[in-house]
């Protein structure tokens, strides 16, 4: 002390500081002989404190404050402890002030290193920190989302991010988009905008109802009905009216069945107080006498081509919500009345919403069974007529046929609609292992999984899928080919007029003109120009292998021979006399079909059928016409599945009119074929076919181009044309087949020996002349015995 006081320099740095001499410097600082600096100015920086010093104005004693007076120190920021004992913060903490005994922890999503004085050292992971509400909390900028380590621009991820905190997962989504999956950090366009409002009701960003990938399923608590879904009110049917309404139902089908049965099988007829209880809705349809029969029977051959038409332009309906980018559910609110023209597609999944299932059993196993039964509830109706083939022979081909008719296309393209994946979102981003069926929302699509790996709805997916596929395919096609097939095998010797006899002498062949073919032959090449010329009364005397036909009502009993093998001369245009020889062809088939389908029964099933077409060989038709149905399914699933990937327009465009390129090829190609070939007997229906043909050409550039007016004019046409028809609804060859059908039925009187083939002797039917009613007569003269003479030549 008194060194100090006489100023001298005093070291005791190195020095250890002993109990004697700690109490002297107390006490000189007690008394003011050395003074403390104010402010902690000693830094021991590695040692994470820093201390009070002596005063060096006052004294020249210098000391190591901290092994003298340790209680002087303080921890550093970014330190923890007390006095000397000091301890650096460790990473992912912070401590802000002095003398804190702990550190504080960053916040949620950032990091930091050791030694951290501040909130602000702590790093955010994305974003940057912000104080909310007292608490400190990472967050993007405004326009960016938060997606684990990064902050993201929201217009890339189709989110709202209209707060500087938002997070990805829980962003609301645009509108007109959704969530793939919940808690998702991105969404996807919505193919319908109005399932998507915009908020994130749902968790995916689904309007209520709504739900599954890009909203396209529907709830529990929810029905689907055309393209939306519909709340199932509280007030349902009670249980029992429901299971009462299923019986009747099933009852109801059951006498369907029995009905269908005893119709094909057992030729039951209603009996006349059917025709009694149907006669006056009769004539409100159609005119009396022999107009109306007529129209009522063209209108029979009109009914199966207008019902495919109907169909088909349902089906290219999907080109026009191909082409919407904007909003793909368009086409339904532009086209009105494609909802009423699904149900002529006669599938019974069109008829979900009935009954209110999807309510009492639940919707998603409803939709599910609905989309599997509808594909295979045709296949079924023709194992049906597989039956009925069995205890009625024709029957069931019969059946079978009017079966196809009505439930082919319908049946076909919901088969293709089961594999039908949709692999893009309506802006063309892959879904990638989202995607999904679109007939089945809720079933995953993923056609390259392992059949051990797919889940069991998959699994029962793809077992429906593929026998019907085959079935539509293959062997529905296979069966009316083997059809014509057989009808061109069976009749091939029956249409040649000659038979073969064995001679006397060794290897003689004589080759002979038959009698009876013959004579079949004249008398219909003479029924085929009555029916072309309408001459009135006309006398046919089969003389010689000859015909010679007198017109009674001329003034000059104008008369003339018709040969077997030559074409009348009284028809100067070559179109005339070609079509002379289709009805004359025309109807020695149905005379030939008539003895032998007696013993064919599968040509007997098909007799209605066959007798659709000018010749048995048209029947090429019918399976044409399948095959193009499965192809125009085909070429617009096809489009609708694949279009989505092209994301840009000039794209798109360019894959739309591809699809349309190869529509109006198959459309136009048919068109051109019916218009040359002329396949059905009626003209009337061969004009109608043409028309449907061009008119599903002008609808599809309609539906492709977004013009409403066109399509809808595509599909007014053969509607209008057959309209029109009905105001004649005649033609020579329906003259022709009545004329030959009064001559061939069975007579009371013996006139006609109709297992013989020969012709009756007289018949009359009426015409139509400018709707007036007129009577043809023909009237046959036939040898008195043997018949035609029988020509031979000796080979």
């Amino acid at each position: 002390m008194k060194a100090c006081k006489r100023g001298a320099l005093i070291d005791l740095r190195g020095s250890t500081p002993t109990a004697d001499l700690v109490k002297e410097l107390k006490g000189m600082i007690e008394e003011g002989a050395v003074n403390q600096t104010s402010e902690r100015i000693a830094f021991h920086a590695d040692m994470g404190y820093r201390c009070y010093d002596l005063d060096r104005s006052s004294t020249h004693l210098v000391v190591t404050v901290s092994h003298f007076f340790p209680e002087w120190c303080t921890c550093l920021a970014g330190w923890h402890g007390s006095g000397i004992n000091c301890e650096e913060c460790d990473e992912n903490t912070f401590n802000p002030n002095e003398s804190a005994l702990t550190c504080a922890q960053c916040p949620a999503n950032t990091t930091s290193g050791r030694r951290k004085k501040s909130v602000h050292d702590c790093q955010c992971k994305a974003g940057a920190l912000h104080e909310v509400d007292g608490e400190w909390i990472c967050g993007c900028p405004k326009g960016k989302a938060r997606d684990n380590d990064s902050c993201l621009p929201c217009q890339d991820l189709h989110l709202n991010c209209s707060s500087h905190l938002t997070a990805a997962e829980s962003a609301e989504p645009l509108q007109g988009f959704a969530r793939l999956k919940l808690n998702g950090t991105k969404a996807y366009k919505c193919l319908s905008r109005d399932r998507c409002p915009g908020a994130n009701v749902s968790g995916l960003g689904c309007a209520p109802g709504y739900e599954g990938p890009l909203c396209m399923g529907c709830s529990e608590t929810h029905f689907a009905a055309g393209s939306s879904c519909f709340e199932c009110s509280g007030g349902r049917l009670p249980p029992w009216l429901f299971t009462a309404g299923l019986v009747v139902t099933l009852m109801a089908l059951s006498v369907a069945g029995v009905v269908a049965t005893a119709y094909f099988v057992y030729s039951w007829h209603p009996g006349k107080w059917v025709e009694d209880l149907l006669g006056p809705y009769r004539q409100v349809v159609f005119a009396k006498g022999i107009l109306g029969t007529l129209q009522e029977k063209l209108l029979r051959n009109q009914v199966p081509i207008l019902l495919q038409m109907g169909q088909l332009w349902v089906v290219l309906a999907v080109l026009s919500s191909n082409g919407e980018k904007e909003d793909p559910n368009a086409s339904s609110q532009r086209f009105w009345e494609l909802p009423y023209l699904q149900t002529v597609q006669f599938a019974i999944g069109n008829l979900r919403e009935l009954l209110y299932l999807q309510c009492y059993l639940g919707g998603r196993a409803v939709r599910v069974a609905l989309a599997l039964i509808t594909p295979v509830l045709p296949l079924i109706l023709l194992l049906c007529c597989l039956g009925m083939e069995y205890f009625s022979p024709g029957s069931g081909v019969n059946a079978a046929l009017k079966v196809l008719t009505v439930f082919f296309i319908g049946g076909a393209s919901k088969c293709s609609a089961l594999r039908s994946c949709q692999l893009f979102d309506a802006g063309g981003v892959k879904l990638e292992q989202f995607a999904f069926l679109r007939q089945l929302p809720d079933i995953w699509c993923d056609q390259n999984l392992p059949w051990s790996e797919s889940s069991p709805e998959q699994k029962l997916v793809s077992s429906v899928f593929w026998p019907c596929a085959i079935c539509y395919g293959i062997l529905i096609p296979s069966f009316l080919f083997t059809l014509y097939a057989r009808q061109h095998v069976v009749l091939r010797y029956s249409r040649v007029p000659l038979e073969l006899h064995e001679g006397h002498q060794e290897e003689t062949l004589a080759v002979g003109v038959q009698d009876k073919m013959q004579e079949r032959r004249v008398v219909a090449a003479a029924v085929a120009y009555v029916a072309m010329l309408q001459e009135g009364s006309v006398k046919v005397q089969l003389r010689d292998g000859k015909g010679i036909v007198t017109c009674v009502e001329k003034p000059d009993r104008t008369t003339f021979e018709l040969e077997v093998d030559a074409v009348s001369a009284h028809f100067k245009k070559e179109s005339e006399k070609v079509r002379h020889h289709m009805i004359t062809e025309m109807l020695l088939e149905h005379s030939i079909l008539e003895e032998v389908g007696r013993n064919d029964r599968i040509l007997q099933g098909a007799k209605e059928t066959l007798f659709k077409y000018a010749t048995f060989r048209d029947l090429w038709m019918e399976v044409v016409l399948k095959l193009v149905a499965v192809a125009l399914v085909r070429v617009v699933s096809t489009a609708q599945v694949a279009q989505a990937a092209n994301s840009s327009d000039e794209d798109l465009y360019f894959f739309l009119d591809f699809s349309l390129a190869k529509v109006l090829a198959i459309t136009l190609t048919m068109a051109g074929t019916v218009w040359m070939v002329h396949p059905y007997a009626q003209p009337q229906v061969n004009d109608l076919q043409f028309c449907c043909f061009l008119g599903l050409s002008i609808s599809a550039v309609g539906f492709s181009f977004q013009m409403a007016w066109l399509s809808r004019l595509g599909l007014l046409a053969p509607l209008l044309l057959a309209a029109g028809q009905a105001v004649q609804p005649d033609s020579p060859e329906s003259l022709a087949c009545r004329l030959w059908d009064k001559l061939t039925e069975p007579a009371k009187d013996g006139d006609n020996d109709l297992a013989e083939g020969m012709p009756a002797k007289a018949v009359e039917v009426e015409v139509l002349s400018r709707r007036q009613s007129v009577p043809v007569c023909f009237s046959l003269e036939r040898p008195a015995a043997g018949g035609l003479p029988r020509r031979a030549t000796h080979l």
